[in-house]
């Protein structure tokens, strides 16, 4: 064997050792897409749009302090006249919020319609443990507003401010509403 002979006899096994790593590259790569596809779609199907829900939104309140004269507006549109629909008010609180109910006044006008009411939240439970949800500092609750309400199609806006004899209240950070289609009218 001569010298050049030799020095390539090292590198025939290199070969079959690179295509080797390259098939398994290869079958690794499809596996990992694929495996990433399934994840993706797993993720994407879990993330459908509930279609009973008309409007769902929060309104932060600056430096968390929701001052008496301030009015929260929002707006949303009926498209179905043959559903009953809910209101709800959202509410985000922190540990700073210091009572355990929430007064509220609540506007609905729209369509011919205009009603106000003064509702209530009870936040905490005699004990003083909040019935929000969430974890931490920041907890959200869901208080029914009007429930099983007859809305004719158009277009509605919704006021809402704090009705508590406090002039500055801290802790509330965000406020909002949530309107959703109940049950078919019959």
């Amino acid at each position: 064997m001569n010298q050049t002979q030799n020095r390539n006899a090292g590198f025939s096994g290199f070969g079959k050792e690179v295509g080797r790593i390259l098939r398994n590259m290869k079958v690794f790569w499809s596996l990992a897409i694929v495996m990433g596809l399934i994840i993706a779609s797993t993720f994407m199907g879990g993330c459908k749009v509930d279609p009973s829900v008309v409007k769902d939104t929060f309104a932060s309140i600056e430096d968390g302090t929701w001052e008496w004269k301030e009015v929260q507006k929002f707006q949303f549109d009926i498209k179905k006249a043959d559903y009953y629909y809910n209101i709800d008010v959202n509410l985000r609180i922190t540990g700073k919020y210091a009572y355990s109910n929430l007064w509220m006044i609540g506007v609905l006008k729209g369509e011919g319609k205009s009603d106000t009411l003064q509702f209530q939240a009870e936040l905490a439970d005699e004990t003083g443990r909040w019935l929000g949800q969430g974890n931490g500092n920041v907890l959200t609750y869901r208080i029914p507003y009007k429930q099983n309400v007859i809305l004719k199609p158009g277009k509605y806006e919704f006021f809402l401010k704090q009705n508590v004899r406090t002039e500055k209240l801290g802790g509330v950070t965000d406020v909002g509403i949530k309107v959703t289609e109940a049950s078919a009218i019959l």
